[in-house]
């Protein structure tokens, strides 16, 4: 049953049915399931990452290391969870967006939420809202705030600063990273049509 699976956003893994819902759901980082299975403890090592990531390689990362999108390891040779978080935003959005705006993105939450909101808090937000608002046209913000506003904004509730612009800025994420999964469907698409040509 296709329908009802979905990848977590910048990542390979993909969840359906009762455990999508699980996953969806449940506190802590990708719903606390993922992080014991990568003895997430001390934090994941580069080839951890590119193996949990979708199309993702450790020059790409390390590329964005020295550009400044992500912070060297903080732990040695390991990423923090937060770290990890950001590096799958990147991920997940850089098919549609250009770093330099994910980057500015990551910035206004991290603005507008006075320093409150962790980027492994936002992630787990914005992947709460990718399962949401799934089946709505990439861009419906009105489908958006049907679907995922008041759970965002009940999430955001506790935290200081603009939830309303917070909110704002998943919703842009949500328009990018659907796009990006459209634009990924075309290229298969075109890349059959050409095997058959």
């Amino acid at each position: 049953m296709e329908d009802n699976k979905y990848t977590i956003p910048g990542t390979i893994i993909k969840i359906g049915g009762v455990l999508g819902a699980v996953f969806a759901e449940a506190g802590g980082f990708l719903g606390g399931k993922l992080t014991p299975l990568l003895g997430f403890g001390s934090g994941l090592l580069l080839s951890q990452i590119t193996h949990i990531a979708d199309n993702l390689t450790k020059e790409t990362i390390q590329n964005w290391v020295k550009r400044n999108f992500v912070d060297p390891p903080r732990k040695g040779r390991f990423y923090d969870e937060n770290q990890v978080a950001r590096i799958l935003i990147f991920n997940a959005l850089r098919r549609a967006v250009e770093l330099e705006d994910i980057r500015l993105l990551l910035q206004y939450v991290n603005d507008f939420s006075k320093g409150t909101l962790s980027e492994k808090e936002l992630f787990e937000l914005f992947n709460g809202a990718v399962v949401k608002t799934k089946g709505i046209a990439p861009g419906d913000v009105e489908g958006y705030e049907k679907a995922a506003g008041e759970e965002l904004a009940k999430s955001l509730k506790q935290k200081e600063g603009d939830a309303s612009k917070i909110k704002e800025v998943i919703f842009i994420m949500l328009t990018a990273y659907q796009s990006s999964l459209l634009k990924q469907k075309a290229d298969e698409l075109i890349f059959k049509l050409k095997a058959t040509v």
